[in-house]
């Protein structure tokens, strides 16, 4: 089911399978910021990654001696969430744990996925519930696909922007879609950084713990007109081909796991834990300019 918020800046449509943002609109100009999810080059829009994030070293994670296979990004983004409360600049929905989820993911749990609209803002938060009796571990993480260009042009055209910083540090994706050992050091334009042809030709751009809250999409005179704020351990940047005409602004907490990792799943780096009743809150706001 498709649910519609918006105000005197944007009109916004959350579809209830995955909580999934589909579309946001700018009222003044008819400009659709999202997007679209044209199976050509990505078939999603804005989902939600949970349990994990990422892939789990050959598709599998252990837990407790027991093995349990993976798909990457979990499960959450296709599966069906339920209302739990709307208003016109609101809307909160929920997804429980099940007897289908628990072949996979062995806990009990409780997601809620929140939007918020407040003026030319949008503010996407996450509560995960542990509702089982066991410690409780996951990731989860966030993937909203914007168009580039916004206008027209060309995406290379396009730039991103990191305020107040000279360089940024990416950890490699191996050729087999796992974290390598590997780092690149990105000089910037003044905190701008190009999107050229060949920025994502090995996967996302992935930037762990530099202290980077805020990222901006800017156009070819460098204005932005898509910023993320976030407080998050890492995030990517990603787009599917050279041509993609859109461009993933990810805020993570949590990754794929190392080339050939064969540790726990407690023992994963950037794992969450909730013990018994615990919960985790977490969000990041998308600005529209």
């Amino acid at each position: 089911m498709e649910y519609i918020l918006e105000n005197e800046h944007l009109k916004i449509k959350i579809n209830s399978l995955g909580a999934e943002l589909k579309s946001a609109v700018n009222k003044k100009n008819n400009i659709e910021y999202l997007w679209q999810a044209d199976p050509k080059y990505w078939n999603r829009t804005s989902p939600i990654l949970f349990p994990n994030v990422g892939k789990y070293f050959e598709g599998k994670y252990r837990y407790n001696g027991v093995y349990y296979e993976q798909k990457q990004h979990g499960f959450a983004r296709d599966k069906e969430f339920i209302l739990l409360r709307k208003t016109d600049n609101f809307i909160s929905l929920g997804l429980k744990s099940d007897s289908n989820s628990k072949q996979v993911y062995p806990f009990d749990f409780e997601l809620i996925l929140s939007y918020l609209l407040r003026d030319n803002e949008i503010v996407v938060s996450y509560e995960v519930r542990n509702t089982g009796n066991d410690n409780m571990y996951f990731q989860i993480g966030g993937h909203p696909g914007f168009n580039v260009p916004l206008y027209e042009g060309k995406r290379s055209d396009n730039y991103i922007y990191f305020p107040n910083k000279s360089s940024i540090v990416s950890s490699k994706i191996s050729l087999t879609g796992y974290m390598s050992k590997e780092k690149e050091k990105i000089i910037l334009d003044d905190g701008y950084l190009k999107i050229s042809d060949n920025l994502f030709v090995n996967d996302a751009l992935v930037l762990e713990e530099q202290g980077i809250n805020e990222v901006s999409i800017c156009d070819f005179y460098k204005k932005p007109f898509i910023t993320l704020k976030m407080n998050c351990p890492l995030f990517g940047i990603w787009s599917s081909s050279s041509d993609s005409p859109f461009v993933c602004i990810e805020p993570w907490y949590g990754r794929c796991d190392a080339d050939g990792y064969k540790g726990t799943l407690q023992e994963r780096e950037f794992e969450n834990k909730l013990s018994k009743n615990e919960k985790f809150y977490a969000n990041y706001t998308i600005v529209f300019n």
